[in-house]
C-alpha cells in the first residue's frame, strides 16, 4: 500500500474492545481526522469495522483480529504444539500465580484443588478477581519458574513467525506498532517476535491504572509506554525497572470530558435520561459480572433504607456495562421513584446503542457531579468520583454472601496494589458494615467536604494533569513515536 507523504501509518493491537474508547469514542480520532498526519489500523473484530463505519472516520481502519492469528496455522509440530499450548496456557500460568504468586499467603481453596465439580463451581465466582491480584507481591514470587515458562513461549513456541505474517505487515507498510496489553498473553508473544521480524518499533500504551501491579512483566521489546498518571510512571520503575524517560504521562482520556461535566450536552443528557431533578443523591455503582456477588445484597438494602426514608436522599444504583445478569439482580429494586437502577452503555454494536455509548462518560460525569457521594468497591469509579471531589465510599464486606472459607472475600481488594494507595491517602472511605455503610453516608451528604484534602492527594498522584487535553497529549505521542520511526529507519 502506498503511503502518502509525511504521513504517519500505525497498527494499533488492542485485543479487547473495550480498549478502543480511548480512541474511538474521545477527542482522540476528530484530532486525528482533523491533524491528517495519521493513518491508524486497529488489529481487531468486524465489531471496530461498525464503529469506525458509523462513526465516519477517514484516518481509521480495521485489520481482523485472524490476519495475525498465531493459532490459525497448525501444520508442523511446532504448529501443532502451539496449538496444544494454547489451551494449557491459561491454566498453567494462572496455576503458578496462585501457587507462587499473590495469593500464596492467603492459603484458600482455589479451582485447581477443588474436591468436586459443585465445590468447584462455589470457588469460581471468586477465581477470575483473584487471578493475579490479590495483598501478597505484585508479580509471582518464582521469578525462575515465571521466567522458564515465558521462555518457553518466546523462545520455543514462537522463536519463527508464518513467513505470510511478515510479508502483509511489510504491504500495510506500518512506522510502528502501538500495544495496548501491559502483559502478554499467548497471542501477544507471538506478535512481539513477528514485528521484531518485520522490523517494526513497538511502543505501548497502559490504559487501565492496574496493569504496572496486576499483569506482570512488559517485554523488553517496548520501546516506550504511554501512561496517565504519576502513580504509575512509580510504579512501572518500581515493579518492571523502567526509567521516566521511556514514560510519557498524558492524563486519563476518557477523563476529558470533565471539563464539561455542567454542559449543555451534560445537562441535555441528564434531562433525556430523568435525572435533571435528581441532587445529592446516592451513587451506587456496582463492578461487573463475578465481581459484584457481594454488592446485590448491599444495593437491596440501600434501597430498603432509602424507601423507609432512613437516609433522607435517593438512590441510584449505575450497573456496569459488562454485568450480565443486571436485570436479575438490580432492575427488580428501581420502584420508579426514590430508588433507580439503569445501565452503563458499552461498546459493542451488536449489543450496544453507539450514540449512546458515545455519551455515556459525559453522562456519568453529570450523574457524578449531581450526586452526593459515590458507593463502589475497588474500581476505578472510584477515580471519576474523586476527579470531581465527590466523596467515595469503598465497601469492605461481603453482604449477605456466603463465603467459601476465610481467605474468600471482597475485602481483599482494598489491599490490591493499585488501589490500596487511593485508601492510604485517605481518598476513599472504607466501610466494614451495613451500619458503618449507613452512617458514612449520612455523614458525607451532611458534609460533602470531608475527606477533601485525601482526594486531592489522589488526585496529584492518579489523575493529573487533569485539564482535558489528555487526548492532545495522545496525539502528540502519536507524532512523536512515528516521528522517532522514521529517523531510526534513515539510520
Amino acid at each position: 500500500m502506498t503511503k502518502p507523504k509525511n504521513v504517519t501509518r500505525i497498527l494499533i493491537v488492542l485485543p479487547y474492545l473495550f480498549s478502543v474508547r480511548d480512541f474511538l469514542f474521545s477527542r482522540v480520532c476528530d484530532l486525528v481526522e482533523q491533524e491528517g498526519d495519521l493513518e491508524i489500523t486497529i488489529l481487531g473484530n468486524a465489531s471496530l469495522r461498525t464503529i469506525i463505519r458509523e462513526k465516519d472516520l477517514k484516518s481509521f481502519k480495521v485489520m481482523e483480529l485472524g490476519a495475525l492469528d498465531p493459532l490459525k496455522a497448525k501444520s508442523g509440530l511446532r504448529g501443532w504444539l502451539r496449538w496444544q499450548f494454547n489451551f494449557l496456557d491459561k491454566y498453567l500460568f494462572d496455576a503458578v500465580k496462585l501457587r507462587w504468586g499473590f495469593v500464596n499467603d492467603l492459603n484458600f481453596v482455589n479451582v485447581f484443588s477443588a474436591k468436586s465439580r459443585n465445590e468447584q463451581k462455589k470457588y469460581e465466582q471468586f477465581f477470575d478477581f483473584r487471578k493475579g491480584v490479590g495483598p501478597s507481591r505484585p508479580f509471582p514470587r518464582s521469578r525462575k519458574l515465571y521466567e522458564a515458562l515465558l521462555y518457553i513461549r518466546d523462545k520455543c513456541l514462537f522463536r519463527h513467525v508464518d513467513p505470510a505474517h511478515v510479508g502483509l505487515l511489510k504491504n500495510y507498510d506500518f512506522d510502528f506498532v502501538l500495544l495496548g496489553r501491559f502483559e502478554m498473553p499467548i497471542r501477544v508473544f507471538y506478535w512481539l517476535r513477528l514485528f521484531k521480524t518485520a522490523n517494526l518499533p513497538v511502543y505501548s500504551i497502559v490504559g487501565s491504572w492496574d496493569h504496572p501491579t496486576t499483569k506482570g512483566p512488559p517485554s523488553p521489546l517496548i520501546r516506550k509506554f504511554i501512561v496517565a498518571s504519576r502513580a504509575m510512571t512509580g510504579q512501572m520503575g518500581k515493579y518492571s525497572g523502567i526509567d521516566e524517560s521511556r514514560i510519557a504521562q498524558i492524563g486519563k482520556v476518557q477523563m476529558d470530558m470533565y471539563a464539561e461535566a455542567d454542559s449543555p450536552k451534560a445537562i441535555e443528557l441528564l434531562k433525556q435520561s430523568g435525572f435533571d431533578d435528581w441532587e445529592n443523591y446516592i451513587l451506587f455503582c456496582p463492578n461487573t459480572t463475578g465481581l459484584k456477588e457481594h454488592e446485590v445484597s448491599i444495593a437491596a438494602y440501600l434501597a430498603r433504607n432509602v424507601e423507609q426514608k432512613k437516609l433522607g436522599s435517593r438512590l441510584l444504583i449505575r450497573c456496569h456495562p459488562q454485568d450480565k445478569n443486571w436485570k436479575r439482580d438490580f432492575l427488580p429494586l428501581d420502584n420508579g421513584d426514590s430508588v433507580r437502577v439503569i445501565q452503563a452503555s458499552g461498546f459493542d454494536p451488536a449489543r450496544d446503542d453507539l450514540s449512546k455509548s458515545q455519551d455515556d462518560p459525559l453522562l456519568l460525569a453529570a450523574l457524578i457531579r449531581l450526586s452526593g457521594v459515590v458507593v463502589q468497591s475497588r474500581g476505578s469509579i472510584a477515580l471519576d468520583a474523586i476527579a470531581q471531589d465527590k466523596p467515595v465510599i469503598s465497601i469492605n464486606f461481603d453482604g449477605d454472601l456466603e463465603l467459601v472459607c476465610d481467605a474468600d472475600t471482597f475485602a481483599l481488594e482494598n489491599t490490591y496494589h493499585h488501589y490500596a494507595p487511593l485508601v492510604e491517602a485517605g481518598g476513599v472511605e472504607i466501610v466494614s458494615s451495613y451500619e458503618e455503610l449507613i452512617e458514612s453516608i449520612a455523614t458525607f451528604i451532611e458534609t460533602p467536604n470531608r475527606g477533601s484534602e485525601g482526594r486531592k492527594r489522589v488526585l496529584e498522584d492518579h489523575l493529573a494533569p487533569l485539564d482535558g487535553r489528555a487526548a492532545e497529549r495522545l496525539v502528540e505521542c502519536l507524532q512523536q513515536f512515528g516521528r522517532e520511526s522514521v529517523a531510526d529507519s534513515e539510520n
